[in-house]
């Protein structure tokens, strides 16, 4: 979305295209911000004195799955140039299960592969690969640290019970006899 004042906001298409009065059908795809306003400024010179565009991108986010399970929030990016530690940050951190030498960042670009980058932020040499610039529709993942001994009794326990259910029955019954 592109939001014009007073208060107007204008929806970016799909295929990357936003109609604008007077001017109509402007493609924006690919631009950034600074780009997008030097375009529209050059279109409006036809009809303004030195006009100045400002744009502003609303419902840019990111979804980060901070490493403890099938938990996810959303980001909203309301900021230019945000990193993976910012988005991180406002999303609330890592989470206590969550492996901070394992964090992807899952970019899908427009019709292509997605792109996935491994960082390690578990160090100093990693945090520097965290400065990288989240982009709108991106992936923020980290990896849970696995938790053997409460999965190995989760899975476990009803097996326990019925054990120590019947140990029990056995034990009343015998005790009668």
């Amino acid at each position: 979305r592109i939001n014009a004042i007073p208060n107007f906001s204008y929806i970016i298409q799909p295929d990357g295209f936003v109609e604008l009065p007077e001017v109509g059908l402007v493609e924006v795809a690919g631009l950034t911000v600074p780009e997008a306003q030097d375009k529209l400024e050059d279109l409006y010179a036809n009809f303004y004195k030195k006009p100045y565009a400002l744009i502003e991108l609303l419902n840019n986010r990111v979804a980060v799955f901070p490493g403890s399970g099938g938990e996810a929030r959303m980001v909203i990016l309301d900021q230019p140039n945000l990193t993976v530690i910012d988005v991180l940050g406002l999303a609330g951190g890592i989470s206590n299960r969550g492996d901070a030498s394992r964090v992807k960042l899952i970019r899908r670009p427009d019709g292509g592969p997605n792109e996935v980058y491994l960082m390690d932020l578990s160090t100093i040499e990693g945090i520097k690969f965290a400065n990288l610039i989240v982009q709108d529709r991106d992936v923020i993942y980290v990896d849970p640290v696995p938790e053997v001994g409460s999965e190995v009794l989760r899975d476990v326990s009803p097996f326990i019970s019925i054990i120590s259910g019947i140990v029990l029955i056995y034990t009343i019954i015998s005790g009668r006899l």
